[in-house]
């Protein structure tokens, strides 16, 4: 004959382990989303980025290439990258985010017509919070990032 044990007690959980459950969920949950936070920051900057070297490539291209015989530029402002050509004057603008800002005096280039060389040569610093990405403009006119 088996013997029936039967399990005497309680069946479920207690107040105090639920809201300990929760309060890891609600820790792990502040914690990801500090993380994610400062990603989307990084990735910003870094597009940022991306976009302003691909603007001064395009008025470098442009000015080497010599289209419309005249020099290509661009300009840096709070909310816009100007691409522009010089002679008879034409721009285009390209919205950029407004948090990122250009800390670096340099705000302006204009590369030489079929030499693609600048005057105004030295370094772009963009910044968001306490992150930094530079772009070097050599006299050549080479863009290193």
């Amino acid at each position: 004959m088996k013997s029936r044990t039967t399990l005497k007690g309680n069946h479920g959980f207690t107040l105090i382990e639920i809201l300990v459950a929760l309060g890891v969920v609600a820790i792990l949950f502040t914690a990801s989303s500090f993380l994610n936070f400062n990603s989307y920051n990084r990735e910003l900057l870094e597009s940022e980025q991306e976009t302003l070297v691909s603007v001064l490539i395009t008025a470098r291209s442009r000015s080497m290439n010599n289209i419309d015989a005249s020099r290509h530029g661009v300009k840096i402002e709070d909310d816009n990258f100007i691409l522009f050509r010089e002679l008879p004057y034409d721009e285009e603008i390209i919205p950029r985010n407004s948090n990122v800002k250009n800390t670096s005096t340099l705000d302006t280039v204009i590369f030489e017509q079929l030499s693609g060389e600048i005057d105004n040569f030295g370094e772009i610093i963009l910044s968001e919070n306490l992150k930094t990405k530079k772009i070097t403009l050599l006299q050549s006119g080479l863009i290193d990032w």
